[in-house]
């Protein structure tokens, strides 16, 4: 099977290029626009890749470049009518599309899949997956997402946004079918995460979709931080972030910087899921945020090497029964955890890449 990366040096692009080199069974076309730039950043993976310098723009270009290709990820955050174009050269060329972006309104048809990265996509796919093996209904979700790591300035933009929105309204959690005001009466501690962080609740289409699907009684959904300047920087952006997006991302950026030199980087995904009588808990570690945003393109890639998306199109998060997921993930994160009843093991997965 070749697949083919378009943006294959950015920061999430080269991530999934080397998640598919590490699971093999593929091959990889990548592209980019400046070849000396992508053969110094994927030194360590060029000879095993085909890299080719492609115009989007140039329509014979893109032709050739999904000539003979099963799969397009498209990592380079192209969207709107660009990303049309290269939507239908895949459809004339029978090529499924996947991108770790939102969907695209006007792509709703067959062979594209959507939101295949980590919020949206593994944010829902993961709960999905583990409330398949409970034996009973789901009362209770709490999903964590933890982070450190030096943001780019799409991915502080979505921060800001995911976590205070421009009216400024009260951090929430849901119970009893209400959205309530969530305030932390102490630092907070996760489980397989040393130190104190600090979380801040949100409530976004997915978790709307999980008490939908799952009927809940209480759920909460958090990013947790740690770093004392993303901290303040995020604080701070509450206020000046409606006012002035480019100085509130800049000053998230340059923090979050700061702290993972000091600190070093993670990105994880913690969920704790009870029923009345059970309690179950998965966690799942990249090195890095882009490496676990990469989890999601690669697992969509694995799934269809395995005909499990045949006909499948829309948000990678709604994928249909994905029990199986967390077993997958397990041979491509840097670590999966998986336990049931309070803390007891029922299976260790861990794995270093």
């Amino acid at each position: 099977m070749v697949v083919a990366v378009l943006g294959a040096y950015g920061g999430i692009g080269q991530s999934i290029c080397r998640k598919l080199f590490s699971v093999g069974d593929v091959k990889i076309k990548a592209s980019g626009r400046r070849l000396e730039e992508a053969k110094h950043i994927l030194s360590d993976i060029w000879d095993e890749i085909q890299y080719e310098n492609v115009d989007i723009d140039d329509e014979k270009a893109l032709e050739e470049f999904v000539s003979g290709v099963q799969i397009l990820i498209n990592a380079a955050g192209i969207d709107g009518q660009k990303e049309m174009d290269i939507i239908r050269q895949c459809q004339k060329a029978d090529v499924r599309y996947i991108s770790p972006g939102k969907a695209n309104p006007l792509a709703f048809q067959k062979n594209c899949i959507f939101d295949a990265g980590s919020m949206p996509g593994l944010s829902l796919l993961i709960p999905r997956a583990m409330a398949g093996t409970m034996d009973e209904p789901v009362v209770e979700v709490n999903f964590y997402y933890c982070v450190q790591d030096s943001f780019s300035k799409n991915a502080a933009k979505d921060y800001i946004e995911g976590l205070f929105d421009c009216n400024k309204k009260m951090m929430v959690i849901y119970e009893n079918g209400k959205l309530i005001p969530f305030v932390e009466k102490s630092d907070f501690e996760i489980p397989y995460l040393e130190g104190k962080k600090k979380r801040y609740p949100f409530y976004d289409q997915e978790s709307k979709i999980m008490v939908r699907e799952f009927a809940l009684k209480r759920g909460s959904w958090s990013m947790v931080l740690e770093g004392q300047r993303t901290m303040k920087a995020l604080e701070e952006s509450r206020t000046i972030y409606p006012d002035n997006q480019e100085l509130a991302i800049e000053k998230l950026c340059k923090a979050s910087s700061l702290d993972t030199f000091e600190h070093g980087r993670y990105s994880a995904i913690y969920v704790q899921m009870k029923t009345e009588s059970r309690e179950r808990r998965c966690f799942v570690r990249c090195n890095t945020s882009s490496e676990l945003t990469a989890l999601a393109s690669v697992l969509c890639v694995e799934l269809i090497k395995r005909a499990q998306l045949e006909n499948f199109c829309g948000s990678f998060g709604e994928l249909r029964n994905p029990e199986n997921v967390i077993g997958i993930l397990q041979k491509m994160a840097a670590e999966v955890i998986w336990e049931s009843d309070a803390g007891k093991t029922e299976e260790l997965l861990a794995g270093e890449i």
